[in-house]
């Protein structure tokens, strides 16, 4: 959707999201229980490798 696309874009242009993804991916993919098509478990194990605080004193 066009909020997840504008969410994703912030995160990247801020820092917290890269192309390698330092193994977050494939660690998230491992466990993922909906497989590929769960992209939404994905990105909330990857989410939960950030600290809150840094995401909350990047963000505008």
């Amino acid at each position: 959707s066009t909020n997840n696309q504008a969410t994703l874009k912030q995160l990247y242009e801020n820092g917290y999201l890269s192309t390698t993804p330092e193994n977050h991916e494939n660690d998230a993919l491992d466990v993922n229980i909906r497989g590929l098509d769960g992209k939404r478990r994905i990105l909330s194990i990857i989410a939960d490798k950030i600290l809150y605080d840094i995401i909350k004193e990047k963000l505008p």
